[in-house]
């Protein structure tokens, strides 16, 4: 899906596979491929155990720390303006 291989992910395969070889990129793609899997199917146990509104608290606070941080780089980009 893009959300898990967006543009990022498919410009740095291409980048690696240009730079190392087609192996080291299939290899490369592989390792993110299972270690993507293995994340997944320990997200559903961790939100099962951890309950969903701790869950919810969670993803509100790693909300703020993304918009913080989405501020910062809009600053920094006005001032390189200025």
């Amino acid at each position: 899906t893009p959300l898990i291989a967006g543009p990022a992910a498919i410009t740095t395969v291409i980048t690696v596979s240009a730079e190392h070889g087609l192996l080291i990129g299939c290899v490369a793609s592989s390792t993110a491929i299972i270690i993507n899997a293995v994340l997944m199917y320990i997200s559903v146990r961790v939100t099962e155990k951890i309950g969903k509104t701790t869950l919810s608290i969670l993803i509100r606070i790693i909300g703020l720390f993304i918009m913080a941080i989405g501020i910062q780089m809009i600053l920094i980009g006005i001032k390189g303006f200025i």
